[in-house]
């Protein structure tokens, strides 16, 4: 669906504003989530929350075109995001 919407927002100035504007919403949140991470203790201290969150999302939008394409199951893609997340969130 995602796609969908993206190919349109091509032709659409005002749909391709709301694409425009999502990724740094959508970074932030994640980052936000990381930071509650950090403050629970389950991400250390150190990490960079903001470029921890560009990396996920990023990986995620590849992830999801793989998918799309059919040269990545649903089971495999959802055990590299795990992977992901559980090499960010140590404890």
């Amino acid at each position: 669906m995602h796609r969908a919407y993206f190919v349109r927002s091509l032709s659409d100035p005002e749909l391709a504003g709301v694409f425009r504007d999502a990724p740094p919403l959508l970074e932030r949140l994640v980052a936000d989530l990381i930071r509650s991470g950090q403050a629970g203790g389950q991400v250390p201290a150190g990490i960079d929350t903001f470029l921890e969150a560009e990396l996920l999302l990023a990986a995620v939008d590849g992830l999801q075109t793989a998918v799309v394409l059919g040269q990545r199951g649903v089971e495999q893609t959802v055990a590299l995001v795990d992977r992901l997340l559980d090499r960010l969130f140590t404890a």
